[in-house]
């Protein structure tokens, strides 16, 4: 028996600043996740098809439901105290958020390494004339106390360069409107956590972060207020973990 029986490798369903109340202190090694910016508003761009490699794109109603509500950052504390020192805080922001997600994370006595870029090759263009939005940010904190987890060694730029494409509804591989592509949430994994590793999301949504986890030999606990969010993030980590049996069992 351990501390963290029951909780890995799944979603929990429920408020993320309750169920973070229930873990441990200092039981995780990492929390990387992607709190709703609450960015709805008329006239969002939707990926409404995908055929032959090329999205297309429709100008819709863009009120995103539930998920999008912005979050408290009233979570940063009970995250914080989660993970254990030297372990990193990766949260996605929104750009006009980055600074109070930075003022957040110096409020709970987290060490602000680095700020970063998720720069997006295909962009979905907009119905106003502007510059179609191509560019994703946030922060990375570390908890004094330790020593830090970076795999990125010294010339890493602050910055992901690729695509935003995690497929679509019918195709049954994006089940969630927020849904971070595969490859972004395994470079992330990748830099700041080593295999056998707890990586904790409080806003798992589709679990993107999960699957990059157990599919890459961390461990993963996530927290997700949305019961068919929850259900589907489940759905995906078991397919993921069957996925990585065979492997194991070599």
């Amino acid at each position: 028996m351990t501390e963290l029986d029951g909780w890995l490798d799944r979603v929990h369903c429920g408020d993320c600043l309750k169920v973070l109340r229930e873990l441990p202190d200092c039981s995780v090694d990492a929390v990387i996740t992607d709190p709703p910016y609450g960015i709805s508003g008329p006239n969002k761009v939707r990926v409404r098809g995908h055929a032959n490699g090329i999205d297309s794109y429709n100008a819709m109603p863009g009120d995103f439901g539930p998920e999008d509500l912005e979050a408290d950052t009233g979570w940063f504390a009970e995250a914080a105290r989660a993970i254990r020192p030297g372990g990193s805080l990766v949260v996605f922001s929104s750009v006009d958020a980055l600074h109070d997600i930075r003022r957040s994370g110096e409020t709970v006595a987290l060490d602000v390494r680095q700020a970063w870029f998720w720069c997006k090759t295909n962009p979905p263009p907009t119905p106003r004339e502007n510059m179609a939005s191509a560019v994703e940010c946030g922060w990375w904190f570390r908890k004094p106390g330790g020593p830090v987890t970076w795999n990125g060694g010294h010339v890493c730029p602050n910055h992901f360069v690729g695509p935003k494409d995690s497929g679509t509804y019918a195709q049954g591989h994006r089940v969630h409107p927020m849904q971070k592509p595969a490859w972004l949430m395994e470079r992330m994994v990748e830099l700041w956590s080593n295999e056998g590793d707890v990586i904790l999301d409080p806003f798992a949504g589709s679990a993107s972060c999960g699957v990059a986890a157990v599919s890459m030999g961390r461990r993963y606990i996530g927290i997700e207020i949305d019961e068919t969010h929850a259900a589907n993030a489940n759905r995906r980590l078991e397919a993921a973990l069957r996925d990585r049996q065979p492997a194991l069992d070599l």
